[in-house]
């Protein structure tokens, strides 16, 4: 590999600025990491890269690299190919693009969400409403000021990381040393300790305590909807920031009416003599007292839908409202006298159908969405 020209493996000329040997490189990277190609020759390519990319990235090696060659970089004795004190070739990847091989410092631990089921009515989800939570979380312990150290005391330093919150490690390499930076997991990289434990939290900082909160439901809302509360989840430790309160939002299923989106579906039972010579009835409405008074011609269909503007779900923050879907479901008796039958016959005599062809609107297959040939 190292007889090769380091600006054609980054398919670049000498001419190529800072810029273009990192765009090359970028484009290279991700098209021969061993994770995403599994060409046989893709780890070695990827090392060739990652090589050239490392002496033409830095001003000093490219500026010995362009006046002496090979010689000029390579130090006697160094192996390119041994990575395997890097923790594989998707550390050398993300160094390369985030600048250095390490594990993030943890400059703060945050604290954990929390997720609550949340029921709620599907008249609340109309009107919207406030309701009331109890919960258990972890807050900051008020004895060490969440600390950990026995009476708030200042923490004392990691003796693993002397302070530094880091463990490195030096590599030397065909390229040069190398610094492999990783948290360290005495002091989960905060570089402080407790040293002296707080007796109310054991230490952690933190307690579990139960909470009580009032909730907002905006009207509209829907089930798998959530409510997200920032910073009322569980308490950080050490000063970190709270965690988020979820609400998995679940509208129990109503009485009377079936929820579609923003469209309430009210089915309505009607008898065969009222769907043959109309009738009227009062309709119910959610989240009002007063029923809605409906005139029904002569001749409905089963399964015919009727609608009423405006009288569904409200829109989440929204003016708009959805309908309130009426569909006529005609009961027919499962058992009828001999007296009845005969009625049925004659009158059946006298009534013939005024088509046998099944409008669009009442056929049962155009209900279920599908094209049949």
């Amino acid at each position: 590999m190292t007889n090769k020209e380091l600006y054609s493996i980054l398919e670049l000329t000498r001419e190529a600025s800072t810029e273009d040997i990192k765009k090359s490189f970028r484009r290279l990277a991700m098209q021969y990491h061993p994770d995403k190609n599994k060409d046989d020759d893709a780890e070695e390519k990827f090392k060739e890269v990652t090589f050239a990319y490392n002496i033409l990235s830095d001003p000093e090696k490219k500026a010995r690299y362009d006046s002496f060659g090979m010689e000029g970089v390579v130090n006697e004795g160094a192996n390119f190919s041994d990575f395997s004190n890097f923790g594989g070739l998707g550390d050398i990847f993300d160094a390369f693009f985030q600048g250095t091989a390490s594990t993030q410092k943890q400059t703060n631990l945050r604290g954990t969400d929390i997720a609550i089921e949340l029921q709620v009515s599907l008249e609340e989800a109309h009107k919207g409403a406030k309701k009331t939570i109890h919960f258990e979380h972890n807050t900051a312990c008020s004895k060490c000021k969440n600390t950990g150290q026995k009476n708030g005391a200042q923490l004392g330093e990691c003796k693993e990381c002397n302070g530094t919150g880091e463990i490195r490690r030096v590599e030397r390499q065909l390229f040069g040393q190398f610094v492999n930076v990783m948290s360290c997991n005495m002091c989960t990289g905060q570089g402080k300790i407790v040293t002296d434990p707080c007796e109310d939290c054991s230490g952690f900082g933190i307690k579990l305590e139960e909470s009580t909160k009032d909730i907002d439901i905006p009207k509209g809302i829907r089930s798998g909807q959530k409510i997200r509360i920032s910073n009322q989840g569980n308490s950080g430790i050490r000063g970190g920031v709270p965690g988020d309160l979820y609400l998995h939002v679940n509208v129990n299923e109503h009485k009377f009416f079936k929820r579609i989106e923003d469209n309430l579906i009210y089915e309505m039972a009607i008898s065969v003599p009222d769907a043959l010579i109309g009738f009227e009835k009062n309709i119910p409405l959610i989240n009002e007292e007063k029923e809605y008074k409906m005139k029904f011609k002569p001749g409905v269909q089963h399964g015919q839908l009727f609608r009423i503007k405006k009288k569904g779900m409200p829109g989440l923050n929204s003016n708009a409202h959805g309908e309130l879907i009426v569909v006529a479901n005609i009961i027919i008796p499962k058992k009828i006298t001999n007296t009845q039958k005969k009625l049925i016959q004659e009158l059946g005599n006298t009534l013939t159908l005024d088509s046998e062809q099944i409008p669009e609107e009442l056929s049962v297959l155009n209900k279920f969405g599908v094209d049949f040939e």
